[in-house]
């Protein structure tokens, strides 16, 4: 991870790991990454679905799914824009 101005760059993980002039360390730092939990859920008859509620956020915002499929045809997600709630 970099950091870059007009006059300055710093590589901010390195700057934290080894210690910098310009860099302040405040709690606890690990610098390794975690697997994230994961639920696995799956879908038995062909009328199975979830469906989420409505995101309403006044800013931008990220989501993601990790899909895995065995079916050789079939409808693996479907987004509503502007759907109503429910």
């Amino acid at each position: 991870v970099s950091f870059r101005t007009e006059k300055l760059g710093m590589e901010l993980i390195e700057a934290a790991k080894y210690g910098s002039s310009k860099a302040t360390i405040s709690g606890r730092l690990e610098f390794h990454c975690r697997e994230p939990k994961s639920d696995p859920i799956t879908f038995t008859t062909k009328d199975s679905h979830l469906v989420l509620p409505p995101w309403k956020s006044s800013k931008s915002g990220n989501i993601s799914f990790k899909i895995r499929t065995n079916e050789p045809d079939g409808l693996v997600m479907y987004s509503q824009s502007g759907a109503s709630s429910r």
